[in-house]
């Protein structure tokens, strides 16, 4: 595969042997240096350029894969992440939100720096193509969360059928 794949899950934390209470993560974005136009069809070509500002890709976490549950251990997270190679650096930005709506003016977003080479152990300094990186999101509070990263290995994400009959672009997944 020509991008590298970003998997998701999450995990409660727990301190002072209380649970993280109502909170859910509504937003997962990602940065990085690299930015490109990605054509499905039909070339299936791609083309990255290194840029001076930041490519972003994010997906809201808008269904049951949100809520932190105390009763589960580890669970996923929203959709996958497909993003440029070639980057030693990508933040990750999580966004969380009390269950409750009418606190949702409490929502916070937290930045964290996830590093290829710390990642893979050494064995690349860059986020590769072909690979798959799975972060685990460990939720205390509003405020505190802890991050890793594995390398693990490329699982199914699914099909998409092109349809010739529709314009350029028109029904395509699209990336920012």
């Amino acid at each position: 595969h020509t991008l590298s794949r970003f998997k998701f899950e999450t995990i409660q934390g727990h301190t002072d042997n209380q649970n993280t209470a109502n909170v859910k993560i509504t937003k997962l974005g990602l940065y990085g240096k690299n930015k490109g136009k990605l054509t499905i069809a039909p070339t299936q070509s791609f083309e990255a350029t290194p840029d001076a500002t930041e490519a972003y890709i994010y997906n809201d976490v808008d269904d049951a894969s949100n809520s932190i549950d105390p009763e589960t251990d580890v669970k996923p997270c929203g959709s996958d992440l497909m993003v440029f190679p070639g980057d030693e650096e990508i933040k990750l930005e999580v966004t969380l939100t009390p269950d409750d709506q009418s606190l949702s003016s409490y929502a916070q977003t937290i930045e964290v720096s996830l590093v290829a080479e710390e990642i893979t152990k050494g064995e690349s300094d860059t986020f590769e193509a072909g690979k798959q990186y799975t972060v685990t999101i460990t939720v205390y509070d509003l405020e505190q969360i802890a991050v890793t990263a594995n390398l693990t290995e490329w699982g199914e994400g699914g099909e998409y059928t092109y349809d010739s009959d529709k314009e350029d672009g028109e029904d395509m997944p699209t990336y920012n």
